[in-house]
């Protein structure tokens, strides 16, 4: 029994071995693929950093080399045969990529039509208002392009002191003829002053204040109907000839002085 045990253990202690190394062969197989796979993907990887540095220096010197080198031309330069006026360099022309072409007339086109209504520019509209009432009798006059006159209209050109219209006015009318009456009145008055000095002493001495009181107020009275008509802007022409025919018509021995006898 036990030789039997013996012989038999022989055999099965001999074959376990070559299975162990098998194991070990199996178990150190998977590692080794394991390293090669690693050590290629980090050679690869080292590989194309080499190759991104290269292409990187290489794509810096480009750069380098493209930037031109700096000239003392200017870019631009003041034209000799015009004035204001810039003219650019060849190199600064290719660089903005301005093309030159010769300047012609533009086609035409069919014309623009609009349809509306035109008012006056508000702006450029001047209202002329008289400083009294009164009637347009007449238009003033100016020239056409043809050369002949015609009454103005509205949008006309005028001048300074361009005839625009006649007025016919019944307040003018009555400050010359108050204008008429004060002067009637200071002649009759200047004429009765003369009369009392030429009689003096045997007239009282109130009537003598009283005519020159009379000359005093027409004289003031005069002046004011001349302002009026002056604030009106009526020309000096239309009521100086008045007063040119009151002097005409008392002669200058005739007129009135006052005496410098004094009173009694």
């Amino acid at each position: 029994m036990a030789t039997t045990g013996g012989t038999s253990s022989g055999p099965s202690a001999g074959g376990d071995a070559p299975q162990k190394r098998s194991a070990a062969r199996n178990s150190a197989g998977p590692s080794v693929w394991r390293r090669l796979i690693q050590n290629a993907i980090n050679w690869l990887v080292l590989g194309g950093i080499i190759v991104g540095v290269f292409f990187f220096l290489r794509a810096r010197e480009k750069q380098k080399a493209a930037v031109p080198e700096k000239t003392e031309v200017p870019p631009v330069r003041l034209a000799a045969n015009a004035p204001d006026t810039l003219e650019l360099v060849p190199q600064t022309r290719d660089a903005m990529g301005v093309q030159v072409a010769e300047v012609k007339a533009s086609p035409r086109t069919a014309p623009l039509k609009l349809f509306g209504w035109l008012y006056l520019e508000g702006s450029r509209l001047a209202h002329v208002q008289t400083v009294f009432i009164g009637r347009a009798v007449e238009i003033g006059q100016t020239v056409d392009e043809d050369g002949k006159q015609r009454a103005l209209q509205p949008g006309d050109t005028v001048q300074e002191k361009q005839i625009l219209a006649k007025l016919w006015s019944k307040e003018i009318g009555e400050k010359k003829s108050d204008l008429v009456d004060a002067l009637s009145k200071l002649r009759w008055h200047e004429n009765t002053l003369q009369r009392l000095n030429a009689s003096i002493g045997a007239v009282p001495r109130k009537d003598v204040f009283e005519a020159q009181q009379n000359i005093r107020s027409d004289t003031i009275e005069i002046e004011r109907l001349r302002r009026t008509l002056r604030s009106w802007q009526i020309p000096t022409t239309s009521w100086r000839p008045l007063r040119r025919k009151r002097s005409e018509s008392l002669p200058s021995r005739n007129r009135p002085q006052c005496s410098k006898r004094p009173l009694p």
